[in-house]
């Protein structure tokens, strides 16, 4: 409601009365109302409009945002929210460090400001820019022939084209053959269309099934060969599904928006940690949903889709889940020797509060506790250490006085006993460190996920409010 400026607000059975608004045409931008009334007239908002689909669970999907079922989304309300809590136009530089998928990068660009996206993960730089262009080629999106295109890919399964090599050798070991033969068509069918957002998004509505249709187990984190039956419908008509769900909903939402009205964005795959490009401008704001400490095997998840679509080859498969901010792995046992000792020694300069209760968890550890406790402590200095480099980074692309706003999961452990780790708390001490000034940490109520991440979700979450 910060947006409309109000002298005054009441409350009346299930409505808002905001009386005195000094921006009252500013109500058509809430997020978390379906109707205001104004001028005596009632009128939905535009948030409603976006994501009203006739069921009562809050929809997170709408225009680009469901694309691909990218693992870890952010929430796009809580980014609108925040872009209408400091009031954020069009003229605005918004900057996103760990863009994953885009959507910060989509709700800016809808909001008509330029937005810049950082992320390390190759997948998440894909979609977010595929998303992020479609609304510069929606025509041609909607007039493509999608049973034209499966036709020819059907012609040409089953060929000798394909070149042999150790992302060939790869794939196959986790597909079989009739099926590695369909993929790896439907890809080569693909790269012959000129348009690169018609092209990418071909790959990703097969990206979306392609673990369904492999043989790791869909319904497990971690790689383990298949127990359970293949899907009785035939990937051919997954496909063309998975296509046309995107086709429908993009042809849907898009429809009359002009394209000359909105800007191009800006994505880079590099770590949030690492040294800023010199051509990156100030930012008016950053906001971000940073992985939490320990966070979930995304590129396991993942890795058969950038094997398949040439992001990265199947030898660094590992080293990339490793490079992942709160990454649990580690690639060495040197490695591990190396942060238990700076987590002893502090040598990353790390703030008192960060630094002792990494050590107070190292001290409880007991010979009974199995490997992934016994590497707790260190791996939450490493995440500790990173995200203050990346304090220190974005610091220093900010305009002074902007905010930066991200939404972190609290963690747990077990050591000794069970135990919550206010993860939002113990960044602000490190954002601090870096020249950041604490505005407020607010708890936010986290939406119930499904599905394969369900059992390790975080069960809470907060919004950290930081000005340069």
């Amino acid at each position: 409601m910060s947006l409309l400026q109000p002298d005054e607000i009441t409350e009346d059975g299930k409505c808002l009365l905001a009386a005195g608004c000094k921006n009252p045409e500013a109500s058509e931008r809430l997020v978390y109302f379906s109707a205001y009334l104004l001028d005596g007239a009632t009128r939905y908002t535009s948030q409603y409009v976006r994501e009203h689909n006739g069921g009562k669970k809050q929809n997170t999907r709408y225009f680009a945002h469901g694309i691909h079922e990218y693992k870890g989304k952010f929430n796009p309300q809580i980014v609108r929210a925040i872009m209408n809590i400091f009031n954020v136009d069009d003229n605005a530089l918004v900057l996103d460090p760990f863009c994953g998928s885009g959507t910060s990068l989509l709700e800016a660009q809808l909001q008509g400001c330029e937005a810049y996206g950082i992320d390390i993960n190759p997948m998440a730089v894909f979609i977010a820019k595929i998303k992020t262009n479609i609304i510069f080629h929606q025509k041609d999106i909607a007039a493509f022939d999608i049973d034209r295109f499966v036709i020819s890919v059907q012609q040409h399964a089953h060929s000798d084209y394909y070149t042999e090599n150790d992302r060939s050798e790869y794939l196959r070991s986790w597909f079989r053959e009739d099926i590695y033969d369909f993929i790896e068509s439907w890809r080569a069918e693909a790269n012959t269309i000129d348009n690169a957002t018609v092209r990418g998004l071909l790959l990703l509505s097969m990206s979306n099934i392609l673990r369904d249709y492999s043989e790791q187990e869909p319904s497990d984190l971690r790689v383990r060969r298949r127990s359970s039956p293949y899907p009785e419908e035939s990937i051919s008509e997954a496909s063309v599904k998975s296509f046309l769900k995107c086709q429908t909903k993009i042809s849907q939402f898009y429809a009359n928006r002009q394209p000359e009205s909105y800007k191009h964005t800006h994505i880079i795959n590099k770590s949030s940690s690492a040294v800023i490009p010199d051509d990156f401008p100030l930012f008016d704001l950053a906001v971000t949903s940073p992985p939490y400490a320990t966070a979930l095997p995304y590129i396991d998840t993942q890795r058969l889709s950038i094997v398949w679509l040439g992001l990265d080859a199947p030898k660094n498969i590992r080293a990339l889940e490793c490079s992942l901010t709160g990454s649990r792995e580690t690639m060495t046992k040197r490695e591990q020797e190396k942060w238990l000792l700076a987590m002893r020694r502090n040598t990353k300069g790390l703030c008192e509060t960060v630094t002792s209760f990494c050590q107070s968890l190292q001290s409880r550890l007991s010979s009974r506790d199995g490997f992934r406790k016994q590497n707790t402590p260190f791996l939450l200095y490493r995440y500790f250490a990173e995200m203050s480099q990346m304090f220190c980074r974005i610091h220093g692309v900010l305009k002074e006085g902007a905010y930066y706003c991200l939404v972190v999961g609290y963690n747990k452990t077990s050591i000794e006993e069970p135990q919550l780790i206010d993860t939002p708390a113990l960044l602000a001490e490190e954002a601090k460190m870096q020249g950041f000034r604490l505005q407020e940490i607010i708890p936010l109520e986290t939406y119930q996920r499904y599905g394969l991440h369900a059992k390790q979700s975080i069960t809470g979450e907060a919004l950290i409010i930081l000005r340069a």
